[in-house]
């Protein structure tokens, strides 16, 4: 996402610089104006925003808590198999390493399950509120004369 932002600031920054070095017309070139909206702090302040938030966690919400619970039984018996794995014999050392790749194959295919159906109904749910604000950033660009407007979301750095 990083990459991104740095190569839409190069492209402007030489869009910028080509301007500067245009000597075919003596009229200075238009000034290039430039916002940005966070996406993600429009969810998070909005009351539709919270609306939709207040919906995915009561849809996801005990699922989301039993992974959790999952992810820590295993963080728990992979500290067992370290601790213990000099003192076990090989056939139980065997049976418990057998058991944690079950069970973690299983918490790992839960957990992209889980994400998909996450991503899917947020996006049911955001998708109209995405379009509406893109109508208004755009409304309000157009009358502030801005040339290029960015669509920040801050969650992508999590």
């Amino acid at each position: 996402m990083k990459r991104i932002y740095f190569e839409m600031a190069l492209l402007v920054a030489v869009v910028i610089v080509a301007g500067a070095f245009s000597t075919a017309q003596q009229q200075p070139p238009p000034a290039i104006k430039i916002a940005y909206f966070d996406f993600q702090k429009i969810l998070d302040e909005s009351v539709e925003g919270k609306k939709a938030q207040g919906v995915l966690q009561k849809k996801f919400g005990d699922t989301k808590e039993m992974l959790k619970q999952k992810a820590t039984e295993l963080k728990t018996l992979q500290d067992e198999i370290e601790k213990k794995k000099d003192v076990w014999s090989k056939p139980v050392l065997q049976d418990k390493m057998a058991i944690f790749e079950a069970k973690y194959k299983t918490y790992v295919q839960q957990k992209m399950v889980l994400q998909e159906q996450y991503n899917n109904e947020f996006i049911k749910l955001v998708s109209p509120m995405q379009k509406e604000i893109d109508k208004i950033v755009d409304t309000i660009a157009k009358e502030k004369g801005y040339s290029i407007v960015f669509k920040f979301d801050s969650s992508a750095r999590h």
